[in-house]
């Protein structure tokens, strides 16, 4: 049987919001429009990892400690990570 159009998206918005995390973007609402389905997120402003790229050893680590941290916490409550966004 199919599944109906926007619940992987509703699937992955359920997962979003279960988790409560300072180093995770939070999920908000989840609608259904004329047009196609979406839910909203966090904005967070700032450069991204690749920001890092050429920085020493000792100004990169803390960030991605961060971002393990973040992983280990959403391992821990069975979502598997398909898209990291640092």
């Amino acid at each position: 049987m199919a599944r109906r159009p926007g619940a992987d998206l509703r699937d992955e918005w359920r997962t979003g919001i279960r988790l409560m995390h300072a180093h995770i973007g939070r999920v908000f609402e989840y609608h259904e429009d004329a047009v196609r389905p979406f839910y909203s997120r966090q904005f967070i402003d700032g450069p991204d990892i690749s920001a890092l790229a050429a920085a020493p050893l000792d100004h990169v680590l803390p960030p991605l400690a961060l971002i393990a941290d973040a992983l280990r916490y959403a391992h821990a409550r069975n979502v598997v990570h398909r898209d990291v966004k640092a």
